[in-house]
């Protein structure tokens, strides 16, 4: 597994993504979990007619804030969907249906939902705005106040459901699909999130089959795109590829409606990561601004990949992602200022670097 990362190995993993490597052009890393010193400086680029395009999902407003308790203002937030909407970003998980007293910070869901649609409406938005509902009784509570679109979630181990959902992984696919079925009558799209895809807090490596397995069961619920999230961060290049090639064996899943969610690692794995499941065939990726988010397994983890981290290193290989990404790194500064966050996005280290600089010449 790649715990410590040389220069040399670092080529070696994106070699495919770029032919001109040069010690000024690529990733300078500080090993054994120290902060990135600089990440891709430049890449060299490839034809973006014939590269196949990403798309971004930002988390932000919902897995970004799952370990957050503290209450962002309901405006900052629906001022936060609409500048996404306004870079480029056209899908948008934007809260969570949970009890207030379990999840103080999304107790607003129900103003996020209400109010949202009517704003991007006027401003001519063709954004997706959806929410995580965990059960039927949110579900029906959602769809009261215009909720079109939905995530819904389930582990790959027994462990963690148990101490996430207090059910089995067999019972929670039962309540799952009358949720689903219950959503379809009503003509609102399901998403669907598999976490622990790339390894378990309590149970380790988990099985690329019992992965499998669950994607096949949550598109035959009626979900559209399934998402494999890796809960840990501690998915490597080698499980990542693993993952993604053992999903794609056989044929039995349209790798196109496979979306996949990588960890802000202190070290970059996360983004060589995504990298790599481009390569394997993955175009959905999700993220948060500024990286968002906080580990509860490891301290080098900040959260979810920074979506401005996710869009620039695409971009700079030639793979568009069709978002203005200067409008999009200007939301994370705005909105990392205006809550009291750190922006923990490689983008904005290598902009503070280049201030710093400046100041000093």
């Amino acid at each position: 597994m790649m715990r410590n990362l040389s220069m040399n190995r670092m080529k070696c993993i994106i070699g495919v993504f770029n032919s001109n490597w040069s010690s000024q052009t690529g990733f300078i890393f500080k090993q054994q979990g120290i902060v990135v010193n600089s990440l891709l400086r430049r890449f060299a680029t490839s034809n973006p007619v014939s590269t196949p395009s990403i798309e971004v999902v930002d988390v932000t407003l919902s897995n970004g804030l799952e370990n957050d308790k503290s209450f962002i203002a309901t405006n900052n937030k629906l001022t936060l969907i609409q500048s996404l909407s306004k870079s480029g970003i056209h899908r948008i998980e934007s809260t969570r249906f949970l009890h207030y007293k379990i999840a103080p910070q999304y107790i607003d869901a129900l103003d996020i939902v209400t109010k949202i649609n009517p704003l991007l409406i006027d401003s001519n938005s063709r954004s997706i705005v959806s929410a995580y509902v965990p059960s039927l009784a949110q579900l029906q509570n959602a769809i009261r106040h215009k909720t079109k679109s939905i995530c819904i979630s389930i582990s790959s181990t027994s462990s963690f459901s148990m101490h996430n959902y207090k059910t089995s992984v067999d019972n929670h696919l039962l309540v799952l699909s009358d949720l689903v079925s219950f959503a379809k009558d009503k003509d609102v799209s399901v998403r669907g999130r598999i976490q622990c895809a790339l390894g378990c807090p309590h149970e380790g490596e988990v099985d690329v089959e019992r992965v499998k397995e669950l994607i096949q069961k949550l598109f035959k619920m009626g979900c559209y795109e399934v998402c494999l999230e890796d809960t840990i961060g501690k998915g490597s290049v080698e499980s990542v590829k693993m993952l993604v090639e053992g999903i794609k064996a056989e044929n039995e899943i349209d790798i196109s409606r496979i979306g996949m969610h990588f960890k802000n690692r202190s070290d970059g794995l996360g983004l060589l990561n995504a990298l790599t499941a481009y390569e394997s065939g993955i175009r959905v990726f999700e993220g948060s601004i500024g990286g968002i988010g906080r580990s509860l397994y490891d301290a080098s983890i900040y959260g979810c990949l920074a979506t401005e981290d996710l869009v620039w290193i695409f971009e700079k290989k030639g793979i568009r992602t069709n978002v203005n990404d200067t409008t999009l790194k200007q939301t994370a500064e705005w909105f990392c200022t205006r809550t009291g966050r750190t922006n923990r996005s490689f983008v904005a280290a290598q902009s503070r670097e280049l201030e710093s600089k400046l100041m000093t010449e």
